[in-house]
Parts: C-alpha cells; sequence; structure tokens
C-alpha cells in the first residue's frame, strides 16, 4: 500500500492489510531514497501492519508499506 503524499513536516500513518482468512506475520517499509523520511513506527495490528513516517521534504512525496501474510 503506497501512502497518499506527504508534505514537508507532515507525519502520517500507512497501513497495509492482509487478506480475509489470512495473519501478518512481517512487512516493512520502502522508499525511494532521493527522500527524506524519518520512520517513527512499524508494527503489526491483528490484520495487517501499519508505518508512521515524517517527511523532512522538499516533497510532496509517498511511501510504500508491505505485509507478509500468512494462514495462522
Amino acid at each position: 500500500m503506497t501512502s497518499d503524499p506527504i508534505s514537508f513536516g507532515i507525519a502520517r500513518t500507512t497501513s497495509a492489510t492482509c487478506p480475509a482468512g489470512k495473519r501478518p506475520f512481517g512487512g516493512g517499509v520502502k522508499n525511494s531514497p532521493q527522500f527524506n523520511f524519518t520512520f517513527l513506527e512499524s508494527y503489526p495490528t491483528a490484520t495487517g501492519w501499519n508505518v508512521r513516517a515524517s517527511f523532512g521534504g522538499p516533497g510532496p512525496a509517498s511511501f510504500t508499506v508491505f505485509v507478509i501474510c500468512a494462514t495462522a
């Protein structure tokens, strides 16, 4: 799941969700090296993975959250 574009100085949480019947077993975030993100949190939820990031500019820019899912 790709975040909505974030402007300078803004923090945003973006989530990736597992398909029905699956649970998260891992996850993370990816961004392009030319963008200045600070990743504040990266953690599982009951149904997927959340990442909270703030953006240091110049922007706006987006980041991508991924989740690894499996049947529990």
